[in-house]
């Protein structure tokens, strides 16, 4: 007894096992100093504390703050404290469902809990929502406030109009009857056309309300009723917020030619939801692929023969050259009309014709990258290859210098050959230094050449020959050059010890040792 009674002893085991308060004497668990000491360290100690003391503000906060497990043995009676109950709501996070039933109807009670977890809600009195500054202080802080609003107040009108005007996730809380409340589903569709599929049947049949919806969201025609989706003023509405939305347009209305030059003015790849009698429809066709060339892919495989078809195609887009028929890909006329409007039809061209080096010139010069494309013989042409190169740099000096870089590097990239001509090599690395990795052998040993890419970009140095590599007035060059757009590739030669040391000095770090 005399050691159950010994605060060395008892603060020595409880440091061990708190559960070993249980057995401390009474008078000493009764102690508001010695216990205030023990749940600073253990919280938990709370709960063999005298009923006096669980029922203390200042240990039990202390408890609290130490371990939130230890809410579970606080006095029943300071749930009931309205200052007690604040603080721990703010700071500590407790659940409205530990406390009294008269603070939760008190607003700010409940209002402080719900700003931590709107779950809250669930616990908060029901005559709370009556309360407006209540709902509207709910309401601004949580979207998702009104799925635990009574049904009473669910179907008010006015309030759910109000909650949706701020939070339009709150729509999913409505009430099936306010589902059938034209001015409300007015005001929903308006906000989210989709939501038309939650609407009541009649409203669904409604010509007004289906014209807001689509016109909010092209999608929302797939909930229209059947007779309106037959409508083409409220289809071609839901066009023009979302082309996709033809898709779920019935067989008849493409039988009316005024619908289908609209549609496929508006969205000439809508021609793929037609039925074949309007695919197949040559002044259709034509209509369409004028304006909206990669459309050539959805009419009928007899059009895509017609040579006035795919050339109107081609010249307004010329990748539609990969939807044309075999022969007209090898139609002089129809590739060349293709590579002049999109250098990368080329690689729709067939294949004897791809040999054609006027063909070849003018896709290159509408598209540095179309060089990928092109036969052997024609990308170490040299006139190809500068055509190619400039265009690149012409292209993306509109944009920026990273750009540019970027694009002179990945044609040399793109065509897989070496750069063997001098001049052709300076122009190359004088918009991207690393460039030099494509030139030759001989190149790469060549001073001037070097010396333009280091400039340009100093991480070129690794490309150059080893002796230049070692080069003063390289390494020199290197060391006040601008560090280029394009970062190190891991499959770099190896860089010597002076470019090492130049790149070590550029980024203010020591240079390693050699490596043996």
């Amino acid at each position: 007894d005399a050691m159950r009674k010994a605060p060395e002893v008892v603060r020595g085991a409880t440091s061990q096992d708190v559960w070993s308060l249980q057995y401390a004497d009474e008078e000493l668990r009764g102690d508001a100093a010695f216990l205030l000491e023990l749940v600073r360290r253990q919280g938990q100690a709370l709960r063999y504390a005298t009923d006096e003391l669980r029922s203390d503000r200042e240990v039990v906060l202390t408890a609290i703050s130490c371990d939130v497990a230890a809410r579970q043995f606080v006095a029943q009676e300071l749930w009931s404290d309205r200052e007690f109950v604040l603080q721990t709501i703010r700071h500590h996070g407790t659940s409205l469902a530990t406390i009294s039933e008269a603070l939760r109807r008190d607003r700010e009670v409940v209002l402080a809990a719900v700003c931590r977890d709107v779950w809250e809600l669930e616990f908060a009195a029901e005559e709370l929502w009556c309360d407006r500054e209540f709902v509207e202080g709910v309401i601004s802080r949580h979207s998702h406030a009104l799925r635990f609003a009574p049904e009473s107040v669910r179907h008010h009108r006015d309030f759910v109009i109000a909650v949706v005007a701020q939070h339009g996730s709150a729509m999913a809380y409505m009430t099936e009857e306010l589902w059938r409340d034209r001015e409300v589903v007015l005001f929903v569709v308006a906000k989210d056309g989709r939501l038309l599929q939650q609407a009541a049947h009649e409203l669904q049949r409604d010509r007004e309300v289906a014209l807001t919806a689509v016109a909010q969201n092209g999608w929302a025609l797939r909930h229209v009723a059947p007779e309106l989706r037959a409508d083409p003023e409220v289809v071609l509405a839901a066009a023009c917020q979302d082309g996709w939305a033809l898709q779920f347009v019935p067989p008849v209305l493409w039988r009316s030619s005024s619908f289908v030059r609209a549609a496929v003015t508006q969205h000439g790849w809508a021609l793929q939801f037609a039925p074949e009698e309007v695919r197949k429809d040559r002044e259709v066709a034509l209509l369409t692929v004028a304006r909206h060339g990669l459309a050539l892919a959805y009419v009928t495989e007899e059009l895509r023969s017609d040579r006035e078809v795919v050339l109107a195609a081609v010249r307004q887009d010329g990748r539609a050259l990969r939807a044309a028929a075999p022969e007209l890909r090898g139609d002089r006329e129809v590739a060349m009309a293709a590579v002049s409007q999109d250098g990368a039809a080329l690689q729709h061209v067939c294949s004897k014709l791809r040999s054609d080096r006027e063909l070849v010139l003018q896709a290159v010069a509408q598209d540095g990258w179309a060089l990928r494309h092109a036969p052997e013989e024609l990308r170490r042409d040299r006139e190809v290859m500068m055509a190619a190169v400039k265009q690149q740099q012409f292209a993306s000096e509109r944009a920026d210098r990273e750009a540019t870089a970027v694009a002179v590097g990945d044609t040399w990239s793109n065509a897989e050959i070496r750069i063997t001509d001098r001049e052709m090599a300076l122009l190359s690395v004088r918009r991207y230094g690393r460039a030099l990795r494509y030139a030759s052998e001989e190149l790469r040993q060549e001073r001037e050449v070097v010396l333009a890419a280091v400039r340009q970009d100093k991480t070129a140095v690794v490309f150059a020959s080893e002796e230049l590599r070692n080069d003063p007035e390289v390494i020199a060059a290197g060391l006040a050059g601008p560090l280029g757009s394009v970062t190190l590739n891991a499959d770099r030669p190896k860089a010597s010890a002076a470019e090492l040391a130049a790149m070590c000095l550029e980024r203010g770090s020591p240079a390693p040792a050699p490596t043996p």
